[in-house]
């Protein structure tokens, strides 16, 4: 289970405060899922089973940092 998260949504915040904090829904997590929380604005990348996860903005934007792309992370040169 992916928790995709960034630092301004509100939403996000308030599953980490509430739901994620309950006793029943960690224990249920932790018996049945592998979890991890993802930075959706970040540079991390996540590696599961020969599977990797990432940020496809920032991926993109480091690779063509000569030009100049917008997306929904924001805008990139």
């Amino acid at each position: 289970m992916m928790d995709v998260y960034t630092v301004w949504c509100g939403p996000c915040k308030m599953l980490d405060k509430n739901t994620f904090r309950n006793p029943d829904v960690i224990d249920y997590v932790n018996k049945n899922y592998y979890a991890v929380k993802f930075n959706g604005e970040g540079n991390d990348v996540v590696s599961y089973k020969d599977n990797s996860y990432a940020n496809p903005g920032y991926n993109e934007a480091r690779a063509k940092t000569e030009i100049v792309r917008t997306n929904s992370q924001g805008i990139y040169k």
